[in-house]
């Protein structure tokens, strides 16, 4: 349970290197960029989580930040590129039947009738499945920073269903969906449209992101 509450905490044990973060994520349209630097700490709080540091990392070697970050987008990326030919296989025989005027309600009902229930089960499971696998493959690269061992798959899947990494797992579902419940209640009470969302989904953004870095690097450690 300790290792729950230091990463809920950790975030806020350093308020000008969460500030630094969120900066990254708050500039509109530059944080298409940005958000890799930020990417890369993230990752440093999970490799450091992994050696029980409580202290949040310094914000340095930016060069780094950015390659690590950009590393983790690709290793998503192949990581999901079993489902992308998955979903081409179910979907190439309706793609014909597609029209540039067609309507949201026909598309959707063209996919059903083309793919299938079961087919849409599949998809979903998966989905849910490449989700769950991706933050423990990150992590065996996070580990040292080798991009190949992202893809030691018989470990990776080794660790995966053990009770400590699922727990962290479930326990980061709930903890995103308070997260949003909090964020949408402001915004329904301040009802600014731009600044006010662009600022609480920035902060939420930074604040998660440790946390589940700080989370997971721990767990990682403990399997």
């Amino acid at each position: 349970m300790n290792q729950y509450i230091d990463a809920l905490k950790r975030p806020f044990s350093d308020f000008k290197k969460l500030g630094i973060g969120f900066l990254f994520y708050v500039i509109p349209f530059v944080s298409i960029i940005t958000r890799f630097f930020a990417l890369g700490y993230e990752l440093e709080c999970a490799r450091t989580a992994m050696k029980k540091q409580r202290k949040l990392p310094e914000w340095n070697n930016f060069g780094n930040l950015f390659v690590r970050g950009l590393l983790v987008l690709v290793i998503g990326i192949i990581y999901f590129i079993p489902l992308i030919i998955l979903l081409i296989a179910f979907t190439w025989q309706f793609i014909p039947l597609l029209t540039p005027n067609m309507a949201p309600e026909e598309i959707t009902n063209i996919v059903k009738d083309s793919i299938g229930y079961e087919k849409i089960i599949i998809l979903f499971i998966v989905i849910l499945l490449f989700t769950y696998i991706l933050p423990i493959a990150i992590l065996f690269f996070i580990r040292k920073y080798e991009f190949s061992d992202a893809f030691k798959i018989k470990e990776i899947f080794s660790k995966a269903f053990k009770w400590n990494y699922f727990g962290a797992w479930i326990f980061l579902g709930f903890y995103w969906v308070g997260i949003s419940l909090i964020v949408q209640g402001i915004l329904y009470l301040t009802k600014e449209p731009y600044i006010v969302p662009i600022v609480l989904n920035s902060a939420a953004a930074i604040v998660f992101s440790i946390t589940k870095y700080s989370l997971f690097g721990r767990v990682f450690k403990d399997l």
